[in-house]
């Protein structure tokens, strides 16, 4: 078995039988897509559902954002796999972590839900809320996926290493532009 991490701000698909996604989530969400007829899947992981200034500002290039992540996630396993309707969708984290004054997980939470709900996908399994770090593997080939509550971590660890990607992501992008990175 390949294991594969998705960080903060990534995306990962394959269609390899062997592969194995991993991601450890505060507040942040990571969707798991795949098309239950062929095995192609994903996992992404993403910070805030949007940037704060507009919107339409997360169309900007990136993963950071859900809006931005969850489209691109989609598109790729529909590209390698077909028809969007075989899709099936699971999705994690969203916790309250300890010393947040905004719960940026219930924001996160609250905005995948209602993501799916108007793309017309149901969600078939969710750990979303609380207030515990999970770890998340997903295997795309069988669509399984395994949440474990990371109780021995201490909140204000994990908490300090999303703030610190929030901020330093956020402050290096442009509002409203986009880098093209050659392949």
């Amino acid at each position: 078995m390949k294991t594969f991490v998705v960080s903060q701000g990534e995306f990962r698909v394959s269609r390899d039988p062997d592969v194995t996604f991993t991601t450890i989530l505060g507040s942040c969400v990571a969707v798991c897509a795949r098309n239950f007829l062929t095995g192609v899947g994903g996992m992404n992981h993403f910070l805030l559902p949007h940037a704060a200034q507009d919107r339409k500002a997360s169309n900007n290039g990136s993963l950071i954002y859900g809006l931005y992540s969850i489209e691109r996630l989609i598109n790729a396993v529909v590209d390698k796999s077909g028809n969007k309707a075989n899709l099936e969708v699971k999705v994690f984290g969203g916790a309250q972590m300890l010393g947040e004054n905004l719960n940026i997980g219930e924001i996160n939470s609250h905005f995948v839900e209602d993501y799916f709900n108007k793309e017309g996908m149901a969600i078939l399994a969710s750990d979303l809320r609380g207030t515990w770090a999970r770890k998340v593997s997903f295997i795309p080939s069988s669509g399984k996926a395994f949440v474990a509550k990371l109780t021995k971590v201490p909140a204000d660890q994990l908490l300090e290493s999303e703030n610190h990607a929030r901020s330093s992501l956020c402050s290096n992008i442009p509002y409203g532009d986009m880098e093209l990175l050659g392949r």
